[in-house]
């Protein structure tokens, strides 16, 4: 079975269990603040260990994270640990991220500009964005300063890209002029 299958099914059911709790909020944060946790090198380290056995890992967890997550949050380290998924962690909590935000109807856009964009510019291509794709969604802004692009911006969101940028308009410019 590929990773991917194996994230999602983890993540899935870690969903499902919140839901069903109520706690699906609290095992966001939770797994947000693990996720910081195992960027680390140490706990890395520890958790990708043939050596250590998965008694000690489970130890290890509950120690580091008991007072800072979730009894849920922890069972899932738990089962996570027991059936030797420890290296596939960081991708389960992505997956767990994106199933959440589309049971909120969060939208994730990744706007990249030349310069820093003043609030009411934001706004203004929010409110574009939303005639086109729907007001029932709520909106995550990434924002990203490139000066490359020269002007105007990028916006990402799903599998979408808008290129309202300067440097792919002279780009196509370009492409046009070698044309003729």
């Amino acid at each position: 079975m590929s990773t991917s299958r194996i994230t999602n099914r983890y993540a899935k059911a870690l969903m499902e269990l919140a839901i069903e709790e109520g706690s699906i909020d609290t095992v966001l944060k939770d797994l947000q603040y693990v996720s910081k946790v195992a960027k680390e090198k140490e706990f890395l380290a520890l958790i990708n260990s043939p050596i250590i056995d998965k008694k000690k890992k489970k130890s290890a967890l509950s120690a580091i994270f008991e007072s800072h997550v979730s009894p849920l949050s922890l069972r899932f380290l738990n089962w996570v640990t027991d059936r030797g998924r420890e290296d596939a962690l960081l991708d389960m909590i992505r997956a767990f991220e994106c199933q959440y935000k589309e049971d909120k109807k969060i939208t994730t856009l990744h706007l990249t500009t030349a310069v820093e964009l003043d609030q009411t510019s934001v706004d203004k291509i929010l409110h574009h964005l939303k005639q086109s794709i729907g007001e029932d969604r709520k909106y995550e802004i990434v924002t990203v300063i490139d000066p490359s692009i020269l002007g105007g911006f990028i916006l990402k969101y799903g599998d979408n890209l808008y290129d309202a940028s300067l440097k792919h308009s002279l780009s196509e410019m370009r492409k046009a002029l070698m044309e003729k």
